[in-house]
């Protein structure tokens, strides 16, 4: 009898046991599943990881790079659910185009402020997408030209003085140091077509209506400001100086206050296409 009881208490102990390593073997399956399931998220944070990290693994890298291509081979039609057998033949390929090797365009933005030889402020230009992206746009000096931009910044190209060069005219004017030279052997009375010559001798066209002389009579050296209107809308102070010029090179004087040859303005520079 007592060995009965034994027997029994085996059986019960071993029954129990058993469950126990079924609900052990289960509760490891679930963990399993939970882990396969969090495989993906695993490895894009993995992924997001190693770009902030700044890995150089090209397998990590994202490249903006689309290739076209087309089969040489069309792939027979199966029926809805059916996974298609493809041959050797149906994975030749032809090439059609490389995204990448495709030039855009230039790309329309509204300047934040005045640039120098790009335009004015509120402006809707066209400029290089390289130099918008890489020198205007981190600089906060353009906006992307959405609709909604278009709508409540752009200004009508009409409301700006001239062309997109003339802010830049306007500055260089404005610090030149214009030497006018003059008879030093006869007499004579400073008019606009002597500043007209200076100004030709210096490069630059200047039409005799857009300059203004001072009110006083000029027979005589001297440093004098005369007002230029550009565009019959803005209006720019040029500094000069008259000189005398004589027949005999020997008795003409060089003024010690006359400015060397101005440096050259640093300027925007739209550079490279995409």
């Amino acid at each position: 009898m007592t060995l009965i009881v034994n027997i029994n208490n085996d059986i019960i102990h071993f029954r129990q046991r058993q469950r126990d390593l079924v609900i052990e073997c289960f509760c490891c399956l679930r963990k399993m599943v939970s882990l396969i399931r969090r495989l993906p998220q695993c490895g894009n944070n993995l992924f997001l990881q190693a770009n902030k990290n700044h890995i150089n693994n090209s397998c990590l890298v994202l490249t903006r790079n689309t290739v076209i291509l087309k089969r040489q081979w069309a792939v027979p039609l199966t029926n809805p659910g059916d996974i298609p057998h493809l041959k050797d033949k149906h994975r030749v390929f032809k090439f059609v185009e490389n995204t990448d090797a495709v030039k855009l365009p230039d790309i329309q933005c509204i300047l934040t402020d005045n640039i120098d030889g790009i335009g004015y402020k509120n402006e809707l230009v066209t400029v290089k997408r390289k130099f918008f992206r890489n020198v205007l746009y981190p600089a906060g000096l353009a906006m992307y030209a959405s609709p909604e931009n278009v709508e409540k910044f752009a200004v009508k190209s009409e409301e700006f003085l001239g062309s997109r060069w003339a802010r830049l005219t306007l500055k260089t004017l404005s610090n030149m140091y214009l030497a006018i030279p003059m008879s030093g052997d006869n007499p004579w009375v400073l008019s606009k077509e002597h500043v007209v010559v200076a100004f030709r001798l210096r490069g630059v066209e200047v039409a005799e209506e857009a300059i203004t002389l001072p009110d006083k009579v000029i027979t005589e050296p001297e440093e004098i400001d005369i007002q230029l209107k550009m565009n019959g809308k803005e209006e720019v102070t040029v500094k000069c100086l008259i000189i005398l010029k004589h027949k005999d090179p020997s008795k003409d004087v060089i003024p010690t206050n006359l400015p060397t040859t101005l440096k050259r303005q640093k300027k925007h520079r739209q550079i490279g296409n995409d």
